[in-house]
């Protein structure tokens, strides 16, 4: 009796062995990967730790979360938007922590009083190039392809600024920002 018993045991797993490989081949759904996105929103300005999460924020959440509001400006000819650093507070945050600063947009950083003033690359996460203009909203210097590895030398003009712009790296090279150069907004 007892062989008789393994021989249909064995008989039936030889049946039901396939039968369940089959099954879970062709009928369970393979697990999905799972695709989470971060919301852009203001809360990434207190939290930049969530930027190591996203790989990519688009232009519009990136303009809304850093950069608004926007003001008009014109540098060498070149229309551009700008974000405006006028109080103590935003001046020192300036473009730090920002996941990259958008094509056709600057920071505009405005002073009470004109002063050889220095600029370092903390907490930046990508080149840019720096330039300052004197109270006529010309050119006076430029720093191009500014590094966040150049951190924490510092870099100053060679004569009093009233006002500083930050672009995108490049930027003075591509669109022949010269000294001499002016500004308008």
């Amino acid at each position: 009796m007892y062989n008789k018993l393994v021989v249909i045991v064995v008989g039936l797993g030889s049946i039901l062995l396939p039968l369940t490989l089959a099954y879970v081949l062709f009928m369970v759904p393979a697990p999905q990967a799972q695709t989470t996105f971060v919301q852009a929103t203001s809360t990434i300005k207190k939290n930049p730790s969530i930027m190591q999460t996203t790989t990519q924020l688009d232009r519009n959440e990136v303009i809304e979360n850093w950069f608004a509001p926007l003001t008009p400006l014109t540098l060498g000819g070149k229309s551009l938007l700008a974000s405006i650093a006028d109080t103590e507070a935003e001046r020192e945050q300036g473009l730090s922590d920002s996941p990259y600063i958008p094509t056709g947009v600057v920071k505009l950083f405005t002073f009470d009083s004109a002063s050889e003033w220095a600029f370092w690359m903390k907490d930046m996460m990508y080149p840019i190039d720096i330039i300052w203009l004197d109270k006529d909203k010309t050119v006076i210097h430029i720093a191009a392809n500014l590094t966040p590895e150049t951190y924490p030398k510092t870099f100053a003009p060679s004569a009093p600024a009233l006002y500083v712009i930050e672009t995108e790296a490049g930027f003075s090279e591509m669109y022949h920002i010269t000294v001499g150069s002016k500004a308008l907004w």
